[in-house]
């Protein structure tokens, strides 16, 4: 039993005994890819997005200007923005388009063979702020404003993970681990980072990636690398140890789900379908099939294995977009900060210059020689970016929409002011508790040395 269980399961000659507490299993669909097929897609397109589609890729192969696609969505005020790359996916989507959120990749004209002329790639904030069904429903609107007309949709790929405290793998837990093994049985799992002094490794692959690949990796590590700072929340409010968090993870692909086939029923290829994976326990269905394909003995990997259709339905909420972008904030300033103290670094000021603000007035001045030489404009880039997040706060017509301007200096003067009262205000209270203690110090009444010690009172037997 690891240590790592935290549900108590009563005593054992008056030792505790504990299990996996499945309340600290995190699952989600962490990528989703699919295909798309509308019968009307050459008559959209000859509409005019194929044009639109080649003179922005031209653009952005030119590097001189990024053109984009909107669609307006009842979800948000503002239309959600796409910009137009440079190039698709070779050989058969010679265009794509994406945000921070959803990919598009479209081919010059819809094909005969089954290939689907539209693919699609949902990120993996979206899928965790969503959920699977939700963001799925709303790539499916995107192209609906577009002007297509749903025919069907393939699963391309799709990632089912699960995040939990409860194992901390180590190289020596592969001794009770089978796995499909191959005609040759040469299929070994690859360790990555493998330390043989204390048994530790940072990731495991079995498979390949272009059926089915099972990857278990130290996610607190790829969290720290990476600084994906969002999830130490995420596991935080669910009580969960985020220095000991590991990722259990199926990367699948079409070619492995689409000749899948339910025995009860008699259906043949139901995974070859987004509305059989996306149906109540399609997910679970597909989750339970891959932990009993792979398994480990151990009551951790039981838990893996109970079917509950839930664990993958009621995913979403769990990350949310502003909040990502506040840690995000909080990590730049200590480079910002960096960055403006070399503004003035040689410079000579005055003695009493406020030299946060002196720094803040010479990026100001060369952000307009900058943006004059580039003819780049600001506030025009700033909404360009917010454009670019399919979120509800983010797209609002007070954010999105041009506004009146500021004077720059005037704000920088208002800035200075603020500063000036601040550390006036600071003072003040400084002061105020400086003379409070001063008093309460006078004030004080001392105790007599008699009165120092209580009396002790003598114990009558």
């Amino acid at each position: 039993m690891p240590k790592n269980y935290t549900k108590k399961n009563g005593t054992y000659r008056g030792k505790k005994q504990f299990k996996p507490d499945p309340e600290k299993f995190l699952y989600n669909v962490d990528t989703l890819w699919y295909t798309f097929d509308a019968l009307n897609y050459d008559a959209v397109m000859q509409q005019g997005l194929l044009d639109k589609l080649q003179t922005g890729k031209m653009l952005a192969e030119e590097g001189t200007y990024m053109d984009y696609v909107q669609v307006d969505l009842e979800r948000y005020e503002y239309p959600v923005t796409f910009e137009i790359q440079a190039s698709g996916q070779a050989p058969v989507y010679a265009f794509s388009v994406r945000n921070h959120d959803m990919a598009f990749y479209f081919a010059r004209r819809r094909r005969d063979d089954g290939t689907y002329p539209i693919k699609v790639q949902i990120n993996q904030f979206k899928l965790w702020e969503m959920g699977m069904h939700d963001a799925y429903q709303e790539s499916l609107y995107v192209l609906a404003e577009l002007g297509f007309e749903c025919e069907a949709t393939k699963p391309n790929r799709i990632d089912l993970c699960v995040h939990s405290d409860q194992w901390d793998w180590r190289f020596s837990d592969f001794k009770v681990f089978s796995w499909p093994m191959n005609f040759k049985r040469d299929n070994q799992p690859d360790f990555v980072r493998l330390d043989p002094h204390t048994d530790g490794f940072g990731t495991v692959y079995f498979g390949d990636r272009s059926r089915c690949q099972l990857r278990i990796y130290n996610k607190s590590k790829e969290i720290k690398d990476k600084r994906k700072d969002y999830f130490i929340d995420l596991y935080e409010r669910r009580g969960m140890d985020v220095d000991r968090v590991w990722n259990v993870e199926f990367e699948v692909h079409r070619d492995y789900m689409r000749d899948f086939s339910n025995m009860a029923t008699g259906e043949t290829r139901v995974f070859d379908s987004m509305d059989y994976l996306l149906r109540y326990d399609g997910l679970s269905m597909l989750w339970t099939h891959l932990v009993t394909r792979f398994v480990h003995d151990s009551a951790f990997w039981r838990v893996l294995q109970q079917g509950d259709p839930d664990k993958f339905v009621q995913c979403k909420n769990y990350l949310f977009r502003l909040r990502d972008i506040d840690t995000e904030k909080r990590r730049e300033v200590a480079q910002i900060r960096g960055r403006l103290q070399m503004l003035v670094l040689n410079e000579e000021l005055p003695p009493d210059a406020d030299v946060l603000i002196e720094s803040l007035k010479r990026f100001v001045v060369m952000c307009g020689d900058y943006e004059e030489e580039t003819e780049k404009d600001f506030p025009a880039d700033l909404r360009r970016k917010r454009k670019r997040y399919m979120d509800l706060q983010m797209l609002k017509f007070l954010l999105s929409e041009k506004r009146k301007t500021t004077d720059d200096m005037n704000v920088l003067h208002t800035m200075q002011a603020e500063r000036e009262a601040l550390k006036i205000t600071r003072a003040r209270e400084v002061r105020y508790l400086g003379e409070e203690k001063e008093l309460m110090d006078k004030n004080k009444i001392k105790t007599p040395a008699r009165q120092g010690k209580p009396k002790r009172v003598r114990e009558i037997r």
